[in-house]
C-alpha cells in the first residue's frame, strides 16, 4: 500500500478541508440558523432570515471559516495518523482509528474553535463583518468568548468522528481486502459520504448544543445557558425533544456530501503526494 510523508499528510488535510468548507458553506450557514436559539437578541426573524439568505447571506463569515480551514483540518489529519500508527499494534487496527478520531479532536478544536464561532455567529446574522463580530465577541465577553462552546465542540467531534472513521476505517479495510489493491478516489468518496451520514444524523443534537453556546453573546447574561446538560435540558423542555434534531436534514446532506469530498480528496491528496514505490526485484518476497 502507498503511503506519504507526514508534510504531505498535513497539506493533503488542509487542502481536503479547505474545499469541503468553500463548496458546502450554504448548507453549513442553513443548518446553522435552523439550530440558532429562536428570539434570540440581535437575531432577524423567521422571515428576515429567509429573506436574507435569499439575498446572498449563505456565504456570511466563510473568510473565518477558510482562515481555520486549513490548520485545523491540516492539524486533524496529521494527529489522526501518527496515533493511528502507533496505537494500531496496542489496541487493534479495529480500535485504533476510534482513538485516533478522538485524540485529533482534541488538538483540533483548539486550533479551530475560535473561528468557528465568528462563523457561526457571522452565518446567524448578528454581525455585519468579520471584523465588528470579532470586536463584539471581545468587550462582551474577552478572550473566553473566542472558546464559547468549547467542550459542547469537542463531546460532539468525539463521538461524531469516532463513529465516522470507525466504520470507514472497517468497511475500507474490507473493501480493499475484495478488492486486493488501493481504493481510488470515487470509493473513498463513496465510503466517506456513508460513514459521514451516519455520523452526523447520530450527533446532531450535541450539534444544536454546539450552535447554540456559540451564538449567545447577545443573550442577556441571565437567559444563557451555562453548559452542555443546561443547554439539552432546557432545549428539550421548551421546545421540545425535535428541537434537539434541528437542522438534520441539511446536516446529514452537507455531511454526506462532506464527508466523501473531504475523505476522498483526502486519500487522492496523499496518494498524489506519496514517493513512487520502488519495482518489485524478480524473486523478491511477496507480502
Amino acid at each position: 500500500m502507498s503511503d506519504a510523508p507526514l508534510w504531505a499528510k498535513a497539506v493533503a488535510g488542509g487542502m481536503a478541508g479547505m474545499t469541503v468548507d468553500f463548496v458546502l458553506y450554504p448548507l453549513d450557514t442553513i443548518k446553522t440558523r435552523m439550530q440558532t436559539r429562536p428570539g434570540a437578541e440581535g437575531l432577524p426573524p423567521g422571515s428576515a432570515i429567509a429573506r436574507s439568505l435569499r439575498s446572498g447571506a449563505f456565504y456570511r463569515g466563510l473568510a473565518s471559516a477558510m482562515a481555520g480551514s486549513f490548520p485545523g483540518a491540516a492539524t486533524f489529519w496529521t494527529t489522526y495518523e501518527m496515533v493511528k500508527a502507533t496505537a494500531a499494534p496496542l489496541v487493534g487496527t479495529g480500535i485504533a482509528p476510534v482513538v485516533a478520531a478522538a485524540s485529533a479532536d482534541v488538538a483540533v478544536v483548539a486550533v479551530r474553535n475560535p473561528f468557528e464561532v465568528v462563523k457561526q455567529q457571522m452565518q446567524s446574522g448578528m454581525h455585519a463583518n468579520t471584523m465588528s463580530a470579532v470586536r463584539r465577541i471581545l468587550s462582551v465577553d474577552g478572550m473566553r468568548g473566542f472558546y464559547a462552546g468549547y467542550g459542547s465542540t469537542v463531546l460532539r467531534e468525539i463521538p461524531f468522528d469516532a463513529i465516522e472513521f470507525g466504520l470507514y476505517e472497517l468497511m475500507k479495510r474490507k473493501l480493499v481486502q475484495h478488492r486486493r489493491r488501493d481504493l481510488v478516489l470515487w470509493e473513498n468518496a463513496a465510503l466517506g459520504s456513508v460513514a459521514g451520514g451516519v455520523a452526523a444524523a447520530l450527533t446532531t443534537p450535541l450539534d444544536v448544543v454546539k450552535t447554540r453556546l456559540m451564538t449567545q453573546t447577545n443573550t442577556a447574561v441571565a437567559d444563557r445557558y451555562t453548559g452542555v446538560v443546561d443547554a439539552l435540558r432546557r432545549v428539550y423542555a421548551t421546545e421540545g425533544p425535535m428541537a434537539l434534531l434541528s437542522g438534520i436534514g441539511p446536516r446529514v446532506l452537507w455531511i454526506s456530501v462532506g464527508g466523501a469530498i473531504f475523505i476522498g480528496s483526502y486519500e487522492e491528496f496523499r496518494r498524489r503526494l506519496a514517493p513512487p514505490r520502488a519495482p518489485k526485484v524478480a524473486g523478491e518476497e511477496r507480502e
